[in-house]
């Protein structure tokens, strides 16, 4: 029995949409069940053509959207950076156990390395 059911696309797991601009955070799984987040900015611009308006999605932008653009991507980051579990805890995951059997934690990981995480 066929169906007109169309195959479901993924969603982001949050959008900031600033006038035409947004930043979509889009949720990653790796192969070890960690979650990583990216960001993904578009822009959103309409095209008219016989006398019908069509909707289109760029990934290009004018020096003139930098203000929204910039304010959709601090928002994506802000979401993204808070779903993040802080440091502290992701350290406390990774604790592995020494040649004596004790625990001790794994390498420190820097600023940056929480930054690439999101």
């Amino acid at each position: 029995m066929e169906t007109n059911e169309k195959p479901r696309r993924a969603k982001p797991v949050y959008e900031a949409r600033v006038g035409q601009c947004r930043a979509a955070v889009w949720e990653n799984k790796t192969k070890d069940g960690k979650t990583h987040y990216s960001v993904q900015p578009s822009r959103r611009y309409s095209r008219h053509r016989d006398g019908k308006t069509e909707w289109r999605t760029s990934n290009s932008f004018s020096v003139l959207d930098r203000p929204l653009l910039q304010q959709a991507l601090d928002e994506a980051f802000e979401f993204a950076a808070a779903t993040v579990k802080p440091l502290s805890e992701q350290l406390a995951e990774e604790r592995v156990a020494g040649p004596d059997g004790d625990e001790q934690p794994a390498e420190e990981a820097d600023e940056a390395d929480r930054v690439a995480s999101i």
